[in-house]
């Protein structure tokens, strides 16, 4: 879309800019709680149903050596910091998924 059609069309660009603000979200999260992280990565998929958006799907996997409690703590904490209740709608499903890698 846009352009000659080599831009990510509106939800594409969307969920980019959701995943990095949880990215964000996370490393101030595991920060304030003085949890190292060595490495984050996160991906998000979407389930439309004729031409709408009805689940966002978020994969977050962390790398680290911390107490896994702590990482699902912070990941609680960064997935409220999102704000997401603000800005998807009550009518789409939206799942973060937690994985945790021990940090090389």
């Amino acid at each position: 879309m846009g352009g000659k059609g080599k831009a990510p069309d509106p939800v594409t660009s969307f969920l980019g800019a959701l995943c990095g603000c949880l990215l964000l979200s996370l490393q101030i999260t595991a920060r304030a709680r003085q949890v190292t992280i060595a490495n984050a990565t996160v991906s998000a998929q979407k389930a439309n149903e004729r031409g709408f958006v009805k689940t966002i799907e978020v994969d977050l996997t962390v790398y680290s050596n911390a107490p896994e409690e702590k990482l699902r703590h912070s990941r609680r904490a960064c997935g409220k910091g999102l704000l997401r209740a603000g800005i998807i709608e009550d009518s789409i499903e939206y799942r973060l998924n937690l994985a945790i890698q021990p940090a090389a």
